[in-house]
């Protein structure tokens, strides 16, 4: 009874020990925020075939989650991943005062093989690696790799703001009518001050096609796009 008794007040008091603390409400993460905005997105754009493209892969995270839910779906749309896979480009005078490829170093070490390690590692399914087709290099040289199938969804997460122009100006003649292009950097948590330059290339290319950037549940924003983006 003694037992009972101490049980039931750490309980009341919520203390450290207390079992039902491993069940409560905790925000989620950013990683499961992306996944479920890749996941919706990929739900919606499906009956439009065509490809998938994700410029800015990084260390392999979301482009993973596109294999696995491609594989998982039995969805046969293609998968580009467009990356220096060997760090950062310079910034310019739209980007935060902080940044220079320097202090990014980190993101040399994610060169192709370690993404496919990663794809593999992460859906325990190594084959899946082979899904995306890589283009290495920086934006915009390799983008003429890139063989013109329409396009019904594009992933950027390239955090500068000339990466950002360079991707619209290419992709987007590209993207057919009810097309969706999702972007990893804008105003969520620190991006405004991270990443100004995204949010105002995003801002730029929104407003010379009149399109709106919506909010996403996740906090990750979304562009659709209407009939007729090409003659605009």
């Amino acid at each position: 009874m003694m037992a009972l008794r101490k049980h039931l007040r750490r309980l009341k008091t919520g203390g450290a020990s207390d079992p039902i603390d491993r069940w409560r409400a905790k925000p989620l993460d950013r990683h499961t925020q992306k996944a479920l905005h890749l996941l919706d997105a990929l739900n919606e754009t499906r009956p439009l075939g065509g490809s998938i493209v994700e410029c800015g892969v990084g260390s392999g995270y979301s482009l993973a989650l596109f294999a696995m839910m491609l594989d998982g779906h039995g969805d046969d749309r293609d998968l580009w991943a467009f990356d220096s896979f060997e760090g950062f480009p310079n910034g310019s005078d739209k980007d935060a005062d902080w940044f220079s490829p320097d202090r990014m170093q980190i993101y040399k070490a994610f060169d192709v093989e370690w993404v496919r390690t990663f794809i593999g590692e992460l859906s325990g399914k190594p084959a899946l690696a082979d899904r995306p087709r890589y283009v290495e290099g920086f934006f915009p040289s390799t983008f003429d790799k890139y063989d013109g199938a329409p396009i019904s969804l594009l992933h950027l997460d390239v955090d500068l703001y000339q990466s950002y122009v360079d991707c619209f100006g290419f992709f987007a003649p590209l993207l057919q009518p009810g097309a969706m292009v999702l972007l990893d950097e804008y105003d969520r948590g620190t991006d405004e001050t991270k990443w100004p330059g995204a949010k105002l290339a995003a801002d730029e290319f929104a407003d010379r096609h009149g399109l709106s950037i919506e909010k996403h549940f996740s906090g990750f924003v979304q562009i659709r796009v209407p009939e007729g983006l090409q003659a605009r």
